[in-house]
């Protein structure tokens, strides 16, 4: 139930109510501002402006917030509100409560989706026993937008239409580093970059896998290392200093008959400063294999 103080406007009839701004706002919880924004959107009007330029609202408009609220807070915009109050057949309103559904449900999904996401980066993070180990592991199937350069973000103008979706969501879209077999093999650091994000991600988020810089790539078996890696933020050496992570995942090819199947990938799972400037990594990294043909 609300409660407000009733101010009756003395140019009207005794019988009839008549509120000012300030009591819709308290009454409501909402700001003066707001409700004149409603009136700019023609949402809200008042019923009665005296000589002097205040604005009284009748019960009509009282019970027109209330829906209003209720209208917004299923997701509608002040626009789409306008219309609906404006009138509506009960086949509009099932409609509405329709639509309404398919959004929480969807929404729902999404946050289901992120906390398992979230769940699985503390996981791996609290795990410290297992980090620096090398052990089998599945890399799962992603779609990756593929860069050949961070500079790409940039310079890659046609790149550029597509790239900013993908950012909007940083979490929990990955940041990939790829590392080419050979290049490794012969003690570079030559990484190529990506954005990675499992299918069921894509399709909650809303994200363009059709665009050409983005290819599906299945579930891989994988040797797999979670490590932390850090760095002091003035050296100058590769960052993060894990090609040694990756000599030894092929030194373990060797000793179980192993061959690489696609190039190395170091899923960031986050990067943080130090107080004293140092920068640090959390990630795993992946080397997708298959037992030798003899």
């Amino acid at each position: 139930m609300l409660y407000f103080e009733i101010r009756r406007c003395p140019a009207v009839a005794e019988k009839q109510q008549y509120y000012r701004i300030g009591d819709l706002s308290k009454a409501f919880s909402l700001s003066k501002n707001t409700l004149r924004y409603y009136e700019l959107r023609g949402v809200l009007s008042p019923a009665h402006e005296d000589s002097s330029g205040y604005r009284y609202y009748d019960d009509e408009q009282l019970h027109r917030i209330g829906s209003l609220k209720k209208l917004q807070n299923m997701g509608l915009s002040v626009d789409q509100s306008k219309s609906f109050l404006s009138g509506a057949t009960i086949g509009e309103v099932e409609v509405l409560m329709s639509q309404c559904l398919t959004r929480e449900t969807q929404q729902a999904k999404l946050h289901h989706y992120l906390s398992q996401k979230l769940q699985e980066i503390l996981s791996r993070t609290q795990d410290t026993q297992s980090h620096g180990r090398i052990f089998r592991r599945t890399l799962p199937e992603h779609y990756e937008m593929r860069l050949d350069s961070i500079r790409n973000l940039v310079d890659d103008r046609e790149l550029h239409r597509y790239a900013p979706q993908w950012f909007d969501h940083v979490f929990p879209v990955m940041n990939i580093h790829r590392l080419a077999v050979k290049d490794v093999a012969e003690g570079l650091y030559a990484p190529a970059f990506a954005l990675a994000v499992d299918p069921l991600g894509a399709s909650l988020l809303g994200l363009d896998t059709t665009n050409p810089f983005v290819s599906l790539y299945p579930a891989q078996d994988c040797l797999n290392i979670c490590s932390f890696f850090g760095g002091s933020a003035k050296n100058t050496e590769p960052a993060f200093h894990y090609l040694e992570h990756c000599q030894a995942m092929l030194r373990r090819c060797q000793e179980e008959d192993l061959v690489p199947t696609d190039a190395f990938r170091f899923n960031i799972l986050f990067t943080f400063l130090t107080p004293d400037g140092s920068s640090n990594v959390v990630g795993d990294l992946y080397l997708p294999v298959a037992p030798a043909q003899n």
